[in-house]
């Protein structure tokens, strides 16, 4: 249980993100979209999948500014690194 997880260590971001998937898979998007927030804050998250997951949960909310201001923060990211993607993918 993610909700356990984050009480146990509320300093993991990965919980949060996981927990957000879970919300999204249950079709609870608001509640995904704050775990998706949270994971962001904290440095050894995923940036780019806590991103996508915001404007999937957007999209499933019919929330056109708040997709287009994820999808510029992803640019942003992308932006960051000749390698961003990899980068991000790989932990580094």
């Amino acid at each position: 249980d993610w909700t356990k997880s984050i009480e146990l260590n509320p300093h993991e971001g990965n919980a949060f993100y996981n927990r957000g998937l879970a919300n999204q898979h249950l079709r609870n998007f608001d509640d995904a979209v704050e775990d998706f927030k949270k994971s962001l804050e904290f440095p050894a998250t995923n940036k780019s999948k806590s991103i996508t997951g915001l404007i999937k949960c957007y999209s499933e909310l019919g929330k056109p500014k708040e997709i287009e201001y994820w999808s510029n923060e992803a640019l942003k990211l992308l932006g960051s690194s000749p390698n961003a993607i990899s980068d991000d993918q790989t932990g580094k």
